[in-house]
């Protein structure tokens, strides 16, 4: 090959390369131009792109955020949480029908009222084992002789002597444990109305009670008996 045809060559070579930069540029320089393809534009002309995208996530994290109160399991908890208890009449009512209940199981429900905190259930509670007169009945209203409440425990004892059975008279015997001097007076007082040997026995306990004027009326109450 000639010096000539080898010159020629080279510039050719030289000529094509600078023609392939030249076409790459321009692809290049058209890419930067027009970064976003042509389905984005046409989105941003539409109120569309990216934002338009962010959009819609934040509505999906917002259906997922939000309670959907219409469903039935939400549903039903709003309506739980929105029920009354019930009320002091109502539980009262209650435990007085149970006074007339024959079933075994409404004397236990009776004697698990003797512990709410409201002592007018308390009070209800002991009046309805006394209609009752079981002998479970009888061992409720000697559960009440210890209850916090005056008059729940003098409640109990004047209903024991009303029973005057045997079992209900020796419960009154608990009152002896009673801190208030009145109550046990009216302990003595109930008994004394019973002409038993169980009242009298029962007599003798507050023979020596620190109160004078329960050990008065003991002693008048037990000579009284123990001579009929």
């Amino acid at each position: 090959m000639t010096t000539t045809t080898r010159t020629y060559t080279v510039v050719i070579a030289i000529f094509g390369f600078l023609i392939s930069i030249g076409a790459f540029l321009e692809i290049a320089d058209i890419g930067f131009s027009n970064p976003v393809p042509k389905r984005f534009e046409m989105d941003a002309d539409t109120g569309g792109g990216d934002d338009n995208n962010n959009d819609h996530e934040s509505s999906a994290l917002d259906v997922v955020e939000k309670p959907q109160f219409d469903s039935p399991v939400i549903k039903g908890r709003s309506e739980n949480s929105t029920k009354q208890p019930a009320s002091i009449e109502d539980k009262l009512d209650s435990i007085a029908a149970l006074a007339d209940n024959v079933d075994p199981r409404a004397t236990l429900i009776l004697r698990s009222y003797l512990d709410d905190p409201d002592f007018r259930i308390r009070e209800e509670a002991v009046e309805s084992l006394a209609a009752i007169g079981a002998s479970e009945s009888i061992a409720g209203l000697g559960y009440a002789l210890s209850d916090p409440e005056t008059s729940v425990r003098q409640l109990a004892m004047e209903l024991l002597a009303e029973l005057g059975t045997e079992d209900a008279i020796y419960s009154l015997t608990l009152a002896l444990s009673d801190t208030d001097a009145d109550s046990r007076l009216l302990a003595v007082e109930e008994i004394s109305l019973i002409n038993s040997v169980a009242a009298t026995t029962v007599l003798q306990s507050f023979l020596s009670d620190e109160d004078h004027r329960v050990r008065l009326a003991a002693n008048e109450a037990y000579f009284r008996t123990a001579e009929n």
